[in-house]
């Protein structure tokens, strides 16, 4: 992503008339901000913020862009250097509050500190501190105990919610085991289990615990109970520093002001955008953005899917049911998508029907292995439930199913109610789409521009695109031969170009005999 550089000749007025949709205008608010402190134009620095009206920050979240994270703390740092303390720790605050970038340090000695341990550790040089750190070297923010860095804090079997855990025995020659202090052997009976994060970031590998030890700590064993029967609280889950969508941060440290009802309606309808794209044509050459500038929050909805997950293992079920009459019509298919018999009963018994789910189900778990038939079977629902098929759209949609990113998945696969994702299966659920891709959008983009797409804005350095791309190339050639059209060999040969451990020869024989087998059928 290009940062975007302020003009010399912008005016103020200008800058206030942009649209703060775009990651462009923060950024140029920052620099702003920080050109008028470091001229110590204070008194121009506040007039700005005050005009700013940093309400709208709220929701802004922006990948790869942590300078733009930066506003509120900028702002509080004029404040203090003009001794409005209390209006920088209420900057402060609502930057902790929305998990925006926070000063790491109150005082100078602690600052140096900090940088002498690092000049032993790493041999990087002493810096002095820069005039956004010195802005808030005051007693006032220790004393009124300003919210600075913050750390995870999920390290405990007794009290941290759990994501996974289940009983079983080692299968390695042996294992370490940190709780206990013991060394298991293969075999030995254990337990294995994941602690929620609510970040991307949780391992892939199990953490592990002797059974007895596990067994003998009453308190672990009903932190346990309290997973298996949903049990949790909400308040469990306010433990995490890196919630990547601002509005969750939110969520978790406002507790108090909790509503069923409008999270529900947040989680139906977030405040993001889709994964902004690039179009690359690979028959002329051309790139076109699919968006004119990069949006904030245009990460997708998949954090809110996994605080839906949270409402359900705290208890919230029966009231979510009970609410979706309220609700968009999508918000039982959503839930439908979670692997849960528990969940799954629920929707079932809601929409008095249990073929979606049924269908769903042949879809992820069929999909490495796919039958003529079966994807036959799989389109002709699509077509023949188009009830089904538009709010199943409308969930790809906005919470990118269809998406894979190894080191960006939202919801986090990690999770058994949304293992089936892993590794992109959930992009065999464009499989219902085959007869009709309108609902879409990036397919009939890709279609009718003859075109593959590039996340414009990576997520943590990779192409949030790049593992679902050949899928997506699948699902247009798919289609095409479903209508009879010989563009389907075109899209049939990138798709095969594409070096991806799921494509292997068989798979790439096994599409094609579909294909031909819809040729057929058709």
């Amino acid at each position: 992503m290009t940062k975007v550089k302020l003009m010399m000749d912008t005016t103020e007025a200008e800058l206030l008339k942009r649209d703060r949709r775009l990651i462009s205008t923060w950024e140029l608010y920052v620099q702003y901000l920080e050109e008028l402190l470091d001229s110590n134009d204070i008194d121009k620095g506040i007039k700005f913020l005050k005009e700013l009206d940093l309400h709208t920050l709220d929701y802004t979240w922006i990948p790869s862009c942590s300078e733009c994270n930066k506003l509120l703390i900028t702002g509080a740092a004029f404040y203090s250097i003009a001794d409005q303390k209390d209006k920088a720790l209420d900057l402060l605050q609502k930057a902790f509050l929305f998990d925006h970038h926070l000063p790491g340090f109150y005082s100078e000695q602690d600052f140096l500190l900090e940088q002498q341990e690092r000049q032993v550790r790493s041999g990087i040089p002493v810096e002095k501190p820069k005039k956004l750190e010195q802005a808030f070297f005051d007693p006032y923010f220790v004393d009124k105990k300003a919210p600075s860095r913050t750390e995870y804090h999920f390290k405990s079997i007794e009290s941290t919610p759990f994501c996974w855990i289940e009983k079983g025995e080692l299968n390695r020659k042996q294992q370490w085991c940190r709780i206990s202090k013991k060394m298991l052997k293969k075999g030995d009976s254990l337990y294995k289990y994941r602690f929620f994060t609510g970040a991307n970031d949780s391992p892939e590998e199990f953490d592990i615990i002797d059974a007895k030890a596990f067994e003998n700590n009453d308190a672990a064993v009903k932190n346990k109970e309290r997973y298996e029967s949903n049990k949790y609280k909400l308040e469990d889950y306010n433990y995490n520093t890196n919630y990547c969508a601002p509005y969750i941060s939110r969520f978790y440290k406002t507790l108090t002001g909790f509503n069923l009802q409008a999270t529900l309606e947040t989680i139906a309808s977030p405040p993001v955008y889709p994964t902004q794209y690039i179009l690359n044509s690979f028959t002329d050459k051309f790139e076109r953005k699919f968006l004119e500038d990069d949006y904030v929050n245009g990460q997708g909805g998949g954090p809110y899917v996994e605080l839906l997950y949270v409402l359900i293992k705290c208890g919230y079920l029966t009231d979510i049911i009970k609410l979706l009459p309220q609700l968009p019509s999508h918000m039982p298919y959503l839930m439908l998508l979670f692997d849960s018999d528990e969940v799954r009963f629920a929707i079932n018994s809601y929409l008095n029907n249990e073929n979606h789910g049924k269908m769903i189900d042949i879809a992820i778990k069929t999909f490495s292995r796919r039958k003529s038939q079966t994807l036959i079977d799989l389109a002709i629902y699509g077509k023949e439930n188009p009830l089904f098929l538009e709010n199943l759209a409308i969930c790809l949609n906005l919470y990118e199913f269809h998406f894979f990113d190894e080191y960006y998945h939202y919801p986090n696969w990690n999770i058994p109610e949304f293992s089936f994702m892993r590794k992109a299966k959930s992009v065999a659920l464009l499989d219902f789409f085959i007869t009709d891709i309108k609902s879409i959008p990036i397919l009939m983009r890709m279609k009718e521009e003859l075109a593959l797409p590039t996340a414009s804005v990576e997520m943590f350095g990779t192409d949030r695109l790049a593992f679902s791309l050949p899928f997506l190339c699948r699902t247009i050639a798919l289609n095409l031969a479903w209508h009879g059209d010989s563009k389907y060999e075109l899209w049939f040969k990138v798709f095969s170009t594409f070096d991806n451990p799921i494509i292997t020869k068989a798979f790439l024989d096994n599409t094609m005999k579909i294909i031909e087998s819809i040729k057929t059928e058709n």
